[in-house]
């Protein structure tokens, strides 16, 4: 039987999941902060990190244009517990991740990069 598009993108989040360690959330959101799929633990909002990530990346997107910076490929966000890490999937979604401080930015810009292929073949 063929998987659902929900299905698949929830495959792909668990796979971003298991080979990042240290990633506490994880969502799929589109660019009017409507989240599409995500992994997110009971205490933190859907609705809260829908809207917060569109809200982050239109800034920066206009940011980065009237600054002459170009578009934007990502943008992280570093607090004194970890990072949020967003970015975009296409022209309609954005990727928006919660890691723990301990993460290896390499390795989570690196398994990002691959995330941000394979979602963008389902959507």
């Amino acid at each position: 039987m063929a998987q659902t598009i929900s299905d698949q993108l929830d495959q792909v989040l668990i796979n971003f999941e298991r080979n990042v360690p240290h990633v506490e959330a994880i969502a799929i959101v589109s660019t009017d902060g409507l989240v599409i799929a995500s992994r997110l633990p009971d205490k933190v909002e859907e609705d809260r990190v829908g809207a917060m990530g569109a809200a982050i990346l239109s800034i920066s997107k206009r940011s980065g244009e009237e600054l002459s910076r170009g578009e934007m490929c990502k943008v992280l966000i570093e607090g004194e517990n970890g990072y949020l890490l967003i970015r975009s999937i296409g022209e309609f979604a954005i990727l928006v991740a919660l890691v723990d401080k301990n993460v290896r930015l390499g390795m989570l810009f690196y398994e990002c990069k691959r995330c941000i292929a394979q979602l963008n073949e389902i959507l």
